[in-house]
């Protein structure tokens, strides 16, 4: 054995002493039924995670300073499953996740302010509106359309509540601000329907 062993393992166990030293000792519970405070709040398990912001009823968007259609974007379908006809259909109410990607490819750069719009078509009337965007890495996108790696964080989620939308058949589309400071409008053409 090294003779600098049992110095070492003296040192370590003087410092592991000392680490509890200064504590003071734990309160002691007073009154009936009394519980010592902790030092760190108890998480709420019951409440789960915060629930999703609820498409707001909103007035007609204005496109105004939209240099038309960007085909730079896609939205690809709600709750995972993809837009392969123009519409997609669910019962009313409950949390839906609308996503998909866009580019500003004149900017060279991923828009900002995006605003998911769902406008009533027909005889449904009303817009509904969200600014709760979650980017998303995307870098296949970027890598299969020849964009550079700034633009890898194109995708985009929105995860709404539709509880206060009726029942009805809704376009669905996304608005952003390029760089250029023109709006961006990714329009596929995609519809919503709700199901009374």
């Amino acid at each position: 054995m090294n003779l600098r062993t049992p110095l070492l393992i003296a040192a370590m166990a003087a410092t592991l002493a000392a680490c509890g030293a200064d504590a003071p000792p734990p309160a002691a519970p007073t009154g009936t039924g009394a519980v010592a405070p902790t030092a760190e709040p108890v998480p709420d398990t019951l409440s789960g995670p915060p629930p999703a912001p609820r498409l707001a009823a909103s007035a007609p968007i204005s496109l105004e300073g939209s240099t038309g259609v960007n085909d730079d974007c896609n939205v690809e379908g709600i709750d995972g499953k993809l837009f392969t006809d123009a519409s997609l259909s669910f019962p009313k109410g409950g949390t839906r996740e609308i996503g998909g990607w866009i580019v500003d490819k004149a900017g060279k750069a991923i828009p900002t302010n995006l605003t998911l719009v769902v406008a009533g078509v027909g005889s449904t009337s009303g817009v509904f509106t969200s600014t709760a965007a979650t980017w998303l890495d995307r870098a296949g996108v970027a890598e299969t359309r020849g964009y550079g790696p700034e633009l890898a964080r194109s995708g985009f989620s929105f995860k709404v509540d539709t509880a206060d939308v009726p029942a009805g058949t809704y376009h669905v589309f996304v608005v952003g601000d390029a760089a250029a400071g023109n709006k961006l409008v990714c329009d596929p053409g995609r519809q919503l329907v709700i199901e009374g």
